[in-house]
């Protein structure tokens, strides 16, 4: 008898081991105070990124002017670092799981200023694709990706309103970094500019230390631990997703290096040029802020608004060309902004509905480096397309064509993967003649898979019943 009590014993333990429950005392209390604070922080980090990324479009105007490099190498310098910054996706995710994402994000703001001040002292191509495209790229990733990761650890109910409003920081950056690099570079030039830039993202180190968290300790089966999970490529929904993102990041970019240009080869002043991209993030905050907010709702098909933001934006991106005013310029670039705030708000929060919770630091870092090749050479395609016909019309024609493909492309993605639902966290048990799912509490951060004789699966079963009992 005892040697059955025991034998039981061990498998208990042996179970615990390899599938650690979380318990309430230990857990974050999700949609709490804390949880905003850091949502606010996470989105100073992304007013600073992609405040900066955004803003390119207004250096690339100055080094044309300065250095008189073509369109395309210019163009591309803004491209590689954007791409950049989710090329390194995988790996600051995976740093996260194992370090946290409070000392990543630090790290990621020193780099960062680093990178900016480092700019501020090269004046040829290929130093600046160090300093300024890898390097700022490799730090911007470091800062950006933990924005989205340590949400998850904080949020539930309120999760799609967060993003909303993190997502909402890197309109505003845009809006205020974007003018305010122009009024630097007329007034103290563009290598003082960097420096200043390197003074904000020091904002970015302040942010990180308010990520509590600690570092997710995944275990797998049999208590191995696996440093990249490969896993979410068995999922054809999320392969379909990738694939389609990426095309979508072949023309998303364009617009925002080509657009004040193309403003300036009308005959519209670069001061007031430089302001489109202001107007864009404008769209873009109240995109992410509403959508953000009315994506939580149960009635809202997420993926169904997130295919007509694609859609909305494909049509105003292929008609921008037709745009040879100012207002018409203005009109464009809110339309463009608001569905671009759709798009930039659900893209995590969708990727967590297809792969689940527990895969989605792993499924955003590949996501990020399917990103990051697209990013780096629509660009550069729109940059050769404009030095052939010497217009820009062109460029916004590529984008839009790009962005139409993936809204297609996307239909296929609910047929593949089946939304999943608001607030419930699975425990998937399977067998050849065993299958259950189990609403477990919230403080639950796990996905169970087991294989194996369906009568120890349901031993296992009962036994988590009881320790998820509160």
């Amino acid at each position: 008898m005892s040697g059955n009590v025991e034998h039981r014993n061990n498998k208990i333990a042996n179970f615990k081991e390899a599938f650690p429950i979380v318990h309430p005392k230990t857990e974050i209390r999700k949609d709490g105070g804390w949880s905003w604070i850091v949502c606010i922080s996470a989105a100073l980090v992304q007013f600073v990124v992609l405040g900066i990324h955004n803003s390119f479009g207004i250096l690339y105007i100055v080094f044309l002017k300065e250095y008189g490099w073509s369109k395309a190498l210019t163009g591309y310098i803004g491209s590689m670092g954007l791409g950049m910054n989710f090329f390194f996706g995988p790996l600051t995710s995976t740093l996260c799981d194992r370090f946290g994402c409070k000392i990543v994000a630090i790290a990621g703001g020193i780099v960062s200023v680093i990178a900016m001040v480092a700019t501020s002292f090269v004046s040829s191509p290929v130093p600046i694709y160090i300093t300024y495209s890898v390097t700022w790229g490799l730090g911007s990733s470091m800062s950006y990706v933990p924005t989205f990761l340590i949400l998850d650890r904080y949020f539930e109910h309120r999760k799609s309103l967060a993003h909303g409003i993190v997502t909402a920081g890197s309109a505003i950056g845009a809006l205020v970094i974007g003018p305010t690099i122009n009024v630097l570079v007329e007034s103290v030039g563009w290598r003082h500019t960097m420096r200043v830039l390197g003074a904000f993202a020091c904002v970015m180190i302040v942010a990180a230390f308010s990520y509590r968290a600690p570092p997710v300790k995944s275990k797998m089966y049999k208590g191995e631990k696996k440093v990249i999970d490969l896993a979410v490529w068995k999922n054809k929904g999320f392969v379909v997703w990738a694939l389609a993102l990426g095309i979508f990041n072949l023309g998303y970019f364009i617009p925002f290096v080509y657009l004040p240009t193309h403003a300036t080869y009308h005959e519209i002043p670069q001061s007031k040029a430089s302001f489109l991209i202001g107007f864009l993030s404008v769209g873009s905050l109240a995109g992410r802020l509403l959508f953000g907010h009315v994506s939580d709702y149960r009635c809202v098909n997420r993926m169904n608004l997130y295919q007509s933001a694609f859609l909305i934006m494909a049509v105003t991106t292929t008609l921008c060309p037709l745009a040879t005013n100012y207002g018409r310029l203005v009109l464009f670039t809110i339309l463009f902004g608001i569905f671009d705030g759709v798009v930039v708000t659900l893209t995590p929060v969708i990727t967590g509905d297809i792969v689940g919770s527990n895969k989605l630091s792993s499924a955003l870092g590949f996501l990020y480096l399917v990103f990051s090749i697209p990013l780096m050479t629509g660009s550069l395609i729109a940059g050769f397309l404009s030095e052939i016909t010497s217009t820009y019309n062109e460029a916004f024609f590529f984008s839009g064509g790009m962005i139409a493909v993936c809204a297609c492309i996307l239909s296929l993605v609910p047929v593949l993967t089946p939304m999943r639902q608001h607030g419930v966290t699975e425990i998937k048990i399977r067998s050849n003649s065993f299958r259950e799912k189990k609403e477990i509490p919230l403080f639950v951060e796990t996905h169970v898979f087991l294989e194996g004789d369906p009568s120890q699966i349901a031993y296992y079963s009962q036994f988590l019943e009881r320790e998820t009992d509160v």
